[in-house]
């Protein structure tokens, strides 16, 4: 997945509950038990629900229940098998928590089936959410029955303290992508000089790449980088180039946070994770997935993606991206201390 090929909408007409209800259907590892489907179908219009559409196609959704003014509760959510994986869950989870913070909700809970009980699909359930910042926070073994024994989950939104994530986390962020040196715009010339003279198709996507970056770092062009940086991984996908694809896509995720889309750009992060180890490129993708964490406040999560890259930069010796990423994880210290102070 080059680029996030769906959409989120928060769910209005009458049509998505049976949409909903095919969804769950077509899960019998997660929802296998007929009543309980009844009982989503029915609950699922008196709660917010948000869907995810390629085209006309309903592919996942997630629905929420209020409970305070302060807390809400995922009641039910899922996505097609063939759509998991791609992202759908993570861009579901996350215009819910966007669109809850706006009401001032500050937690959100889960319940899911505990491991006490053995279940590959419940896993891979648990092991996501604990991805997305929930914590393990209470065992209920008879809340449902003593065959399925529940494990509630909970994640604080940060509504409160995301207000006081001041533009100097923003700034901090910019600077370590920003160019210091005054022949960066001549650059910009020169390489589109190059592009417009190359006759040699990859060479070409190699010089698209690099000017999108270049373009990225000035904010004023930030959307021409979008725009090449999308076609540059479009057309090395369909050559085969995986390499150039995990840089550019790298590339690209930058370039949608610079624009303000984090949720597009944590899908392309998450791909670029995923093949930039077969190239040497996963160092990277960590750091910048980090930087990307740090401006949304998910400074545990930014962290320990910080580490990993750290750790693949020190198993290499080289000095220079180790200190890179010490920067990155010195300035994540002094964004949370400024934050708890506040």
């Amino acid at each position: 997945m080059q680029d996030q090929d769906f959409d989120i909408e928060l769910a209005t007409d009458g049509e998505y509950v049976t949409e909903c209800e095919d969804i769950l259907r077509a899960l019998p590892d997660w929802f296998g038990i007929e009543e309980a489907i009844i009982d989503y179908v029915e609950q699922i219009p008196e709660l917010t629900t948000w869907m995810a559409r390629r085209g006309e196609q309903a592919i996942g959704f997630l629905s929420v229940e209020m409970h305070t003014e302060q807390a809400a509760e995922i009641t039910v959510m899922g996505v097609y098998e063939d759509f998991q994986r791609l992202g759908v869950g993570r861009a579901l989870l996350e215009a819910a928590e966007e669109g809850l913070r706006r009401r001032g909700i500050e937690f959100l809970q889960v319940k899911t089936l505990s491991a006490a009980r053995r279940n590959e699909a419940y896993e891979k359930t648990r092991r996501f959410y604990e991805t997305m910042g929930f914590v393990p926070l209470q065992e209920f073994p008879t809340l449902w029955d003593p065959a399925n024994p529940c494990l509630q989950f909970v994640k604080s939104l940060g509504t409160q303290r995301r207000g006081l994530l001041h533009q100097h986390i923003i700034e901090f962020q910019r600077q370590c992508y920003a160019p210091d040196d005054p022949e960066w715009l001549e650059s910009v010339e020169t390489l589109r000089d190059a592009l417009d003279a190359s006759d040699d198709a990859l060479e070409s996507l190699r010089l698209k790449g690099r000017l999108g970056d270049q373009l990225r770092a000035c904010r004023e062009t930030v959307d021409d980088a979008v725009e090449l940086l999308q076609e540059a991984v479009a057309e090395l996908d369909s050559r085969g180039e995986e390499a150039l694809v995990a840089s550019n896509l790298i590339r690209l995720a930058t370039a949608l946070q610079y624009t303000g889309e984090h949720q597009r750009a944590l899908a392309v992060f998450d791909r670029a994770v995923e093949i930039a180890g077969d190239h040497d490129l996963l160092d990277y993708a960590h750091q910048h997935l980090g930087k990307c964490l740090v401006e949304l406040g998910e400074f545990q999560r930014a962290r320990r993606h910080f580490e990993k890259a750290l750790k693949i930069r020190r198993r290499r010796g080289d000095q220079s991206l180790v200190e890179s990423t010490c920067r990155a994880l010195d300035g994540l210290e002094e964004s949370m201390e400024e934050v708890g102070r506040k």
